[in-house]
């Protein structure tokens, strides 16, 4: 007892330090996760800001798209009548210019430029060679729109801009239907600077601090970045030698959405560049911009250590708690040196049982589905979304990944569905498990299957789900079939043997009975309930006992063996019958008595004979004593005569 108490403290202590250790570690990833969390919801702020300014810059350019739209929809600019053409151009460009537009211009049908705002001495030039152009003869409608960057000449030479064209034609003439049906006609355009849309939509936008924006085309291109001199190159051979970053751009120019964490260049805001001599970690959203034909890419980033001040409160307050932490393990571990001996093994006992006995439940559980014999299954709607191996190899499955994803109707035979359909609509109205019923399902090689469902409405990943376990029958059914088989086969032997035959269980209920059986008691074998020995052989509610009836099933129940008895029966005639019962005790595998065959024998006339025999030994007995006396009688009277003669004289 010494020994142990001079090493509990070391024990409690070793404790307290291990516990110690686990709070560091516990606080150390709820550092970690709380960081995670920083920089998701960070990440997410950026994604929204992105989508924000995507959103922006698409609903500019359909503005821009539906007033070229709304200008070809005019019958004068169709036919490219000339006053009202320069009248609607001009109205229409004083709109769009408050947009940022800077020109708008009418090509016709060959791509010659008819009518222009700002700059007239373009008209009559062929423009058919540009891209915008060839595209926009080969569209049939007008509900999307064409842009194409441009290098602007003039005042503005050496300015990049993007050109917004749509489609004209031909009006129908239906009232009606004034929407554009008929020929192509020619092209409305608008051009813009890429400043005015960067300026308006991009330049501004700031996550932190230092957070900036990048604009990427379809082809890569970077339209827009806080260092200058990455305007026009290709960020995808810019990321070249930085995996991640990489990842990211392949990612954006293939015009998908998401958030991601990468190393590169820090940027120098005195500079306006980044410096090639510092790397940081950063966090970047992105997400694609549609415009007409082409999809441009908008990205927010921010270096991570501005997403990481937003998190120096909570690394405060978690530790702090780390703190409280350790003061109470502290103080948990002086109390826990109070604590008397028995006490400790007691709850030492207790957490060991009770650790063991939540393994083992955990382990019960798992085993239960993945171990069990039966077929375990979870379907979310009608498509199945779980099974265990037993049922991948009940379906004839090689493995579980075939049978996930398929519809519960490509194993439910033609003349199930209706049942099972209307199983399936009476479970999502009910909480607790439907009755057992028997099905036949086919399996992926074609054969069948024969099994017993039993299903439970359940829930999978927060959707309504079934839970269903198959109970493979088809053994089962093939022995009831063989069962069956056997019983009728025993039952012919028996109806071949004349003799009346029962088999009588142990409460003296009749199990079975033989041809000549049924026929001599043919009346009482179709009364309701169960059919006793009693009820047939003696046409009374209560069984045989005493001298004159003893019970053959209880003579051989107390004997423990074959045992006859002699009965009068009551036939289906109701005529009273002499017969010999022979009753053969049954006994059971583990040896208790199971109840008796019976054979019955009819002696009545047997016992006739016998006794007329009887009688007639008992007749002749009489008359053999009645001789004897006769003959006495006179051997008697002769004595009597020659004892009163004289005697005899001698000569």
């Amino acid at each position: 007892m010494k020994k142990i108490n001079a090493i509990r403290p070391w024990i409690i202590i070793a404790i307290a330090i291990s516990m110690l250790i686990i709070i560091l570690i516990m606080g150390d990833l709820s550092f970690r996760a709380t960081k995670k969390a920083t920089f998701d919801e960070f990440n997410q702020r950026q994604l929204v800001l992105a989508r924000e300014a995507a959103g922006g810059i698409e609903l500019y350019f359909e503005t821009m798209a539906g007033d070229m739209r709304a200008l070809g929809w005019m019958p004068g600019v169709q036919y490219l009548d000339e006053a009202e053409t320069r009248r609607e151009i001009v109205h229409t460009f004083r709109r769009l210019e408050l947009l940022g537009a800077n020109d708008v211009a009418i090509l016709d049908a060959a791509g010659v430029v008819r009518y222009n705002v700002t700059a007239p001495h373009l008209e009559d030039v062929d423009f058919s060679w540009r891209r915008y152009f060839q595209e926009a003869s080969e569209m049939t409608s007008d509900d999307t729109y064409i842009i194409e960057f441009i290098e602007f000449k003039g005042v503005d030479v050496g300015q990049k801009g993007v050109v917004v064209a749509v489609p004209i034609f031909e009006t129908s003439a239906d009232e009606d239907h004034p929407a554009p049906s008929g020929q192509f006609a020619g092209v409305a355009v608008c051009t813009l600077k890429l400043d005015t849309i960067t300026q308006r939509f991009v330049t501004h936008i700031q996550s932190s601090e230092r957070g900036r924006v990048t604009l990427v085309d379809d082809d890569a291109n970077i339209l827009w970045s806080p260092d200058n001199s990455l305007f026009g190159k290709n960020i995808l051979k810019e990321s070249e030698g930085f995996a991640p970053l990489h990842q990211t751009a392949e990612s954006m120019t293939a015009g998908n959405s998401g958030t991601s964490e990468y190393s590169y260049y820090a940027f120098d805001e005195s500079m306006g560049a980044y410096d090639k001599s510092k790397k940081e970690k950063k966090l970047l959203a992105f997400t694609p911009i549609r415009l007409g034909n082409e999809t441009w890419t908008i990205a927010v980033w921010a270096p991570q250590d501005d997403a990481e001040k937003l998190i120096r409160s909570a690394y405060l307050r978690q530790l702090i708690v780390v703190g409280v932490g350790i003061l109470i393990i502290l103080s948990g571990s002086l109390y826990a040196l109070a604590l008397s001996f028995r006490t400790t093994r007691y709850l030492e006992k207790e957490v060991a049982v009770k650790a063991e006995e939540l393994k083992q439940s955990y382990e019960r559980y798992r085993q239960l589905v993945e171990l069990s014999p039966d077929a375990i299954a979870i379907q979310s709607g009608d498509e199945i979304v779980f099974m265990n191996p037993a049922g991948a190899k009940l379906f004839g499955a090689e493995k579980t990944e075939q049978l996930i994803g398929k519809s519960v109707w490509d194993f439910v035979l033609p003349e199930y569905r209706a049942p099972v359909a209307e199983r399936y609509r009476q479970m999502r109205g009910q909480e607790g498990p439907a009755s057992p019923i028997e099905q036949r399902f086919r399996r992926l090689d074609g054969t069948y299957v024969d099994v017993q469902v039993t299903a439970i409405p359940s829930t999978y990943q927060d959707k309504p789900a079934i839970q269903a376990i198959f109970h493979d029958i088809t053994k089962f059914k093939q022995a009831e079939a063989e069962l069956r088989t056997a019983h009728a086969f025993q039952q012919t032997i028996l109806d071949g043997v004349t003799t009346p035959i029962m088999v009588i269980g142990a409460e003296r209920e009749i199990k079975l009975m033989n041809q000549a059986a049924r026929e001599l008691w043919d009346k009482d074998t179709h009364r309701p309930g169960p059919l006793m020995c009693h009820h047939v052989s003696h046409q009374r509610e209560t069984p045989c006992d005493g001298m004159e009836h003893p019970c053959p099933l209880e003579q051989a129940r107390k004997l423990g063996r074959s045992v006859t008895v002699v009965h009068e029966h009551y036939l289906a005639d109701e005529e009273r019958r002499l017969v010999e019962v022979t009753a053969t005790p049954i006994w059971g595998a583990d040896g208790a008595f199971q109840g008796i065959i019976e054979s019955t024998r009819d002696i009545t006339e047997q016992q006739w004979a016998e006794d007329a025999l009887e009688h007639q030994v008992q007749s002749l007995a009489r008359s053999n004593e009645d001789l004897e006396q006769f003959a006495y009688k006179i051997v008697k009277s002769l004595q009597d005569f020659f004892e009163k003669l004289p005697p005899d004289e001698e000569n």
